[in-house]
């Protein structure tokens, strides 16, 4: 059974908390990067202990998603001059789960945005944290999340240069809201497009297309077995797509090296990658000679 090598995942990490703790100060851009390489090394234990224990349709939905959340890491790392600011972008975006939440609400016949607004106002325990209501909390990350982008003047034509709404006024929902936090280019409307603009094409194809059925519950005639009097479901891993998260994982080490200015982190962070290497390399090798 092919699994990512546990030794490979350690390595990982210890990279990670290595990372965590150099010396720069923690900053919206450094605190969304660590939660992606976090969550890479969770859903990486996740599709290893199901595969060992055999559920294959569940391990390919992690995988799709493991993908997902690599191609965003890639994206950040992409440029070191862009680094903070597409960082910085992602850490802001959060709050366009609750726009479209409220955006919804007005769009259904038996709720709307202002009930769920006016209970967290006025709720005794304070919801919204130091924000003193949804529109504050709305105010603050789009001006954050809208400062991560450069329009050269043509924000007002496309939506994107919105007032600030105050405690009186009902809930609007903004073009900004739907601004993709990795739109810098202003072309890359959707993760299809980002994917083909970093050129992880064939990468997609292998590995996001395929687990798409287990995503969306289909592919029932591939995984069904039916005779007229016995039905059967199998569900199908294909081994060689860990082949991707593997050096996924020496990449996100090298990530880490290059983008702290802590010269003991970097020196110990070079050695996890070189142990990485090590154990990829004897991964590999083996995996060979048992084909």
């Amino acid at each position: 059974m092919e699994l990512i090598d546990e030794g490979l995942l350690n390595t990982y990490n210890r990279a990670l908390e290595r990372y965590v703790n150099t010396k720069e100060k923690i900053k919206p851009s450094k605190a969304a990067i660590i939660a992606l390489l976090n969550s890479y090394a969770s859903k990486m234990s996740d599709v290893n202990f199901l595969i060992q224990n055999k559920r294959y349709a569940s391990a390919n939905i992690i995988m799709r998603t493991a993908f997902e959340n690599e191609i965003y890491i890639r994206y950040i790392f992409e440029r070191n001059s862009r680094r903070d600011t597409r960082a910085t972008a992602y850490f802001y975006s959060d709050f366009q789960k609750l726009s479209d939440y409220l955006a919804h609400l007005d769009s259904t016949d038996n709720f709307n945005s202002k009930e769920l607004i006016d209970s967290m106002n006025n709720a005794e325990k304070n919801v919204l944290g130091k924000f003193s209501s949804v529109n504050d909390y709305l105010n603050h990350f789009r001006q954050n999340f809208r400062k991560c982008f450069r329009f050269n003047g043509n924000e007002k034509t496309k939506g994107l240069n919105f007032q600030l709404f105050n405690d009186t006024e009902p809930f609007q929902q903004c073009k900004i809201d739907r601004w993709k936090w990795y739109n810098d280019d202003k072309n890359t409307s959707n993760f299809r497009s980002l994917v083909l603009r970093l050129k992880y094409a064939d990468e997609y194809m292998a590995l996001y297309s395929p687990t798409s059925d287990a995503i969306h519950s289909d592919g029932l005639r591939t995984s069904l077995q039916i005779t007229p009097h016995e039905l059967s479901i199998t569900e199908k891993f294909e081994p060689s797509m860990l082949t991707f998260f593997r050096g996924s994982i020496l990449e996100n080490i090298k990530y880490m090296q290059r983008s702290t200015n802590d010269l003991q982190a970097v020196n110990q962070l070079k050695k996890f990658y070189k142990q990485g290497q090590n154990i990829f390399a004897a991964n590999y090798i083996y995996n060979r000679g048992k084909r």
